[in-house]
């Protein structure tokens, strides 16, 4: 893995980039094995955390507008395709699928 694969990730938990309590594991290429990049690992505490926080925004998601929603939404899935290439590579690099599943269907199908 090149090092610029190994920047470490954090967890994003209500509203703060978190550094994870239990480091990082490695994700593997299942049809390679090699080692392309590494994931926060989250204690119980921070899951719950999460999960708190995540619980506690819905209440202020579910009264926003439709149309606000749609239009956050239609912007997450702008940027997911405007970087679909390197989305697909990160898509295919993690789970070993053929380029065209990784676009059209780990990519494209989350876009839309």
């Amino acid at each position: 893995m090149s090092d610029g694969n190994r920047t470490e990730r954090r967890l994003f938990i209500g509203g703060r980039w978190t550094e994870p309590d239990h480091g990082h594991y490695e994700i593997v290429n299942p049809a390679t094995e090699e080692v392309v990049g590494l994931a926060p690992e989250a204690s119980r505490e921070q899951v719950h955390a999460a999960a708190t926080a995540a619980r506690e925004a819905l209440d202020g998601w579910s009264r926003t507008r439709p149309e606000e929603r749609a239009a956050i939404l239609d912007r997450a899935a702008d940027l997911m395709l405007r970087d679909l290439r390197a989305h697909a590579a990160l898509a295919q690099a993690e789970s070993g699928a053929t380029t065209g599943t990784a676009r059209g269907m780990q990519v494209a199908v989350g876009a839309a």
